[in-house]
């Protein structure tokens, strides 16, 4: 009993002296990583550090009880038992520091991206992917730092697989959805206030690709929602690529006779206001079908803004029928 007792003092001991020892060495180590830190342009590192400052502390205990332990006699099973256990201890506390590590990493990009217009992930994806990547990291320090111990984890691996194939099962869709949207946000072929061109030939403006859905605004001003997989699938015109005109090719109905070089003069007197607000030029007109009274002209023109594509076109409609009433 007295034996016992004495080996319960040890412990209570070493877990004291180490609590104090650990504190003092990480704050000599915070003070120094602070000091270096503070002259660097970024602010991850000081991210980074302000993450894994109690893991950092967990660790350092850990390894000054480890330490001491070594000093005190008469430990005997006890410290057979912390050398045991002493892996898989700090594979556990590893996986803990690597997903903070990840989690300061996506915080600093979600800081960093609000500053820009174009960040290459959404935002508001950083939060699913921190809490994917936290699971994901500690759920495989767990499984390690039990087998490196000698603990059977077939079974918690068995469990964690049929879960996982139920909630795939139960949710194929959202999956596929989640899927979809991480794909278009890694790939990006298009840019937020792109002008893309669906295969219905409805002209949107890509306001959002979300976890789930992709949320679109129509040249009237209205959104459109459509899930991320049926949006991936879909032949898909970037009118803001490779720059930022838009070509448009406007039909008008003009009567036989009619001439074409009188028409685009009188057409590019009255746009010529467009020119400096709505970034119009290189108008043109060509015939393109001719019938037995009238014939179809197509009015072709480069536009500095899609979303003042209507603007134009009423405006060049108006011109037309002002031109064909002098007639």
């Amino acid at each position: 009993m007295g034996f016992d007792l004495l080996i319960i003092g040890e412990l209570a001991l070493i877990a004291v002296v180490a609590m104090y020892l650990g504190k003092l060495v990480h704050s000599l180590v915070l003070q120094v990583t602070k000091r270096l830190t503070a002259n660097t342009k970024t602010t991850l590192d000081d991210l980074v550090l302000q993450y894994i400052e109690s893991p950092l502390k967990a660790v350092v205990i850990v390894l000054a009880v480890f330490l001491i332990a070594d000093f005190v006699p008469n430990l005997g099973e006890v410290r057979q038992l912390m050398t045991k256990y002493a892996m898989g201890i700090i594979i556990l506390l590893s996986a803990y520091i690597i997903s903070e590590i990840v989690g300061a990493i996506l915080k600093w990009y979600y800081l960093e991206g609000q500053k820009e217009t174009n960040a290459k992930l959404d935002l508001t994806l950083v939060p699913f992917l921190r809490n994917a990547s936290r699971i994901a990291i500690m759920f495989f320090g767990i499984t390690t730092s039990l087998a490196t111990i000698g603990i059977d984890i077939s079974g918690i691996l068995t469990v964690g697989t049929v879960a996982a194939l139920v909630l795939g099962l139960a949710s194929q869709e959202s999956l596929a959805n989640i899927f979809a949207g991480l794909a278009l946000q890694l790939d990006r072929p298009y840019l937020y206030k792109d002008y893309l061109k669906l295969v219905t030939g409805e002209v949107v403006k890509l306001r959002k690709i979300g976890l789930r859905s992709t949320k679109l605004d129509d040249l009237h001003g209205s959104t459109m929602v459509i899930s991320n997989s049926e949006f991936a699938k879909q032949r898909i015109v970037n009118l803001s690529k490779p720059g930022s005109e838009f070509k448009i090719d406007l039909v008008v109905e003009l009567p036989i006779g009619a001439n074409l070089e009188k028409f685009e003069s009188h057409i590019k007197s009255k746009t010529k206001e467009l020119e400096k607000t709505h970034g119009i030029r290189g108008i043109s007109v060509k015939i393109q079908k001719v019938g037995e009274k009238t014939c179809e002209a197509v009015v072709s023109y480069w536009i500095g803004n899609y979303q003042q594509a209507g603007d134009s076109k009423d405006l060049i409609n108006r011109a037309s029928l002002e031109f064909i009433s002098k007639k």
